[in-house]
Formats: structure tokens, sequence, C-alpha cells
């Protein structure tokens, strides 16, 4: 009977601990992200636009369809190439780009020749991983090949 009451007891401090652990790990999560975003934004606002040289594919993700759904909006971010094979899964895209989300949808751009955008490289996500930001907006017309991601 003693023994049960001990293992009880160990059983519920371990629970409490996890939680707690849970929490303080939710609150660096979200922390993180707000530095990542702050340190985005001042990279952005310092780097120069410049005109692509050739036409591009790249690709946009998002956690609703309806978000895909609209024109690309100045300052977006999209990946800086297409991959070739099957689509990455939602976690898999969100720790290479740096997300603060995971996103379930994938839309491929294509981005015009002359087109002023800023090529950068990802904060918070994969090391040396490249971004396009657009400093136009880029017509829904311009966009294709909607993909819903794997889990």
């Amino acid at each position: 009977m003693v023994i049960k009451i001990i293992i009880t007891i160990f059983i519920i401090s371990l629970f409490a601990n996890t939680c707690l652990a849970a929490t303080k790990a939710n609150s660096l999560t979200n922390q993180k992200y707000s530095d990542i975003e702050r340190k985005d934004h001042k990279r952005d606002n310092e780097t120069k636009a410049k005109q692509l040289s050739r036409n591009m594919k790249v690709y946009r993700y998002a956690e609703r369809k309806k978000d895909l759904l609209k024109d690309v909006k100045p300052k977006e971010h999209m990946t800086s190439h297409v991959d070739r094979g099957r689509p990455i899964s939602g976690a898999t895209a969100k720790n290479r780009y740096g997300l603060s989300y995971k996103p379930r949808y994938r839309e491929t751009v294509n981005v015009e020749k002359g087109t002023m955008a800023k090529k950068t490289k990802v904060v918070g996500g994969d090391p040396g991983r490249g971004e396009l930001t657009v400093t136009e907006k880029i017509r829904k017309t311009m966009t294709s090949n909607l993909t819903k991601l794997p889990n």
C-alpha cells in the first residue's frame, strides 16, 4: 500500500514537471518567434531591392487555403526557388523556413523578370536557406499549382 502511494506521488510530480517544462518551452517558442520577426523585419528594411534578371518559380506557404487565393502582397516572403520531388511536410517547412506556424498549403508563384525583389537568407530556419521578398504586388494570375502539404 505504501509503495502504491509513493509511486502515485512520483507519477503526479513527474506529470507536473512535464507540464511546467511544456509551458516554459511554449513561452520560449513565442519569444523566439518574436525575436525572429524583429530580426527579419530589420534585415528586410536594410536590404535593397533589385530587379530580377530572370523569371523565377518560387513557393509561398500558408496555414489556410483562402490566404493563397489572393494576390501576393509586397513584403510577403517566399522561397528562393522551387524544389523537385514530393512536397515537404508542414513541419519540415516550418523548421526549414523559420515559420511561426505549420503551413498546410503551398502555392507556386511565377515571378517575372524585372520584378523588384529582395534576395536574402531565412532568419530562424536552416542556415544558408534563401528567401525572396517582392516589393510590388504579384497578381493572382501569376500563381498556380495549389498543393495541400502532407502531415
